[in-house]
């Protein structure tokens, strides 16, 4: 829900993650999401899988917290949603929104400095499935906190394969 302007080669002007490693968080934007991607000296490998390649992403979910899976072959993140961080009114135009796009960013985790961007169509039933889990978060759960421990506990107990493995597939 930031208008910022992103320009790759400059540095990434939402500084909340700044120090995150090898990691993926997910920023909510109005009506849809982004994934920020944060690596340590990502090599020409896995700059060309995250800006060209084909890559798998799903939704695993366990006790109302959804994780994104993204598996790209050469790295793979899976990162949780929080809706209790949502001003109840702005979850409520978000829950019901169709729109279904995705942007991806590349960040280079020390000079936090974009590498590259993409902006991916995510499957409507995908879509679906994360909003109505996120409606029924809110009702789970009492403030962000709550679900912030249950993500801890849940990254403790399952790997990113894992989540993958569990997770239904879509292919970009």
């Amino acid at each position: 829900m930031n208008p910022d302007i992103y320009i790759v080669g400059e540095v990434f002007p939402d500084t909340r993650y700044r120090g995150a490693k090898d990691a993926a968080v997910v920023s909510f934007m109005e009506t849809t999401f982004n994934v920020i991607i944060f690596l340590d000296k990502p090599t020409p490998v896995e700059r060309k899988a995250f800006s060209t390649e084909s890559f798998e992403y799903g939704l695993f979910k366990n006790a109302e917290v959804p994780f994104i899976t993204l598996d790209f072959k050469v790295m793979n993140f899976a990162t949780s949603f929080n809706s209790l961080a949502f001003p109840p009114d702005e979850l409520s135009k978000w829950v019901t929104s169709t729109d279904n796009a995705m942007a991806l960013f590349l960040v280079e985790a020390n000079t936090y400095r974009l590498e590259n961007m993409r902006v991916v169509g995510l499957s409507n039933e995908f879509m679906k499935d994360l909003r109505d889990t996120l409606s029924r978060q809110v009702n789970t759960y009492h403030d962000p906190g709550e679900v912030v421990l249950k993500v801890r506990s849940l990254e403790n107990r399952y790997t990113v394969k894992s989540m993958i493995d569990q997770s239904r597939k879509f292919r970009i």
